[in-house]
């Protein structure tokens, strides 16, 4: 990879629902990447109305106003429709420096084969003696450069990815991609030829509502029993 060709790499989906607070910082410092070849904000939450919270105007930036509910899944079908041939998604939760973003962008340009990501979870799948299937989940892992099983939080990923997402999303039966469920950083980690790779791009900083019930998708009622449902549905798959 050349130095200049990070510049405008990645087009930018970022989705905005219970921290509208947050979307400003985290559009100021894409924009100040130099990988950000334009940036679509989705917000996913009727109720709020994201012009309160966003007051900047750049020419790089398309702001959408959905008209119903979306979960994150929304990432990946406004992917599906731009022609860019690269991606990069922040949840609204993590504070990345534009170095760290252009940073994730170059991880991306020089293995694009994997979906990459700063943020992960490892799997181990086991079966009791009665023939029974579980799965270990081993998240929070940050910090760490190799593969994950799972990426999480941040994500850079290639217009093939996308394609191979919808295909995956088939396969499971699913005609709507609000069916899917809080999995759409799993099936994305499926997506690649091979495991995706997490990178050490130096601290993260958080949001302080990422724990906080109400807010953060992850303290909601049965959202790792789903979650553990799609995983062991697409070992199957991807085994059979």
């Amino acid at each position: 990879m050349t130095d200049r060709t990070l510049d405008g790499a990645a087009t930018f989906i970022i989705l905005s629902y219970a921290r509208p607070q947050n979307i400003q910082p985290i559009l100021e410092a894409i924009l100040q990447a130099r990988s950000c070849a334009r940036i679509v904000l989705s917000n996913n939450n009727p109720a709020i109305d994201i012009s309160d919270h966003v007051t900047l105007t750049a020419d790089r930036l398309t702001v959408l106003q959905q008209q119903e509910r979306w979960p994150a899944v929304k990432r990946f079908c406004l992917a599906r429709e731009e022609p860019a041939e690269n991606f990069i998604c922040i949840d609204d939760a993590l504070f990345l420096t534009a170095v760290q973003i252009d940073g994730l962008a170059a991880r991306l340009l020089e293995t694009p084969a994997v979906p990459h990501g700063l943020w992960g979870a490892n799997v181990t799948f086991r079966r009791d003696p009665q023939g029974r299937e579980s799965v270990l989940l081993e998240g929070g892992i940050h910090n760490h450069s190799g593969p994950v099983r799972i990426i999480n939080r941040a994500y850079a990923f290639t217009a093939g990815h996308v394609r191979r997402f919808f295909e995956l999303l088939a396969a499971l039966g699913i005609d709507d991609p609000r069916d899917l469920g809080p999995a759409d950083d799993i099936l994305l980690s499926h997506s690649g030829i091979g495991l995706p790779l997490c990178h050490d791009l130096g601290p993260l900083r958080d949001c302080p509502t990422t724990d906080q019930p109400g807010i953060a998708l992850w303290k909601e009622d049965g959202f790792f029993e789903k979650r553990l449902e799609r995983l062991i549905q697409l070992r199957r798959l991807m085994s059979g």
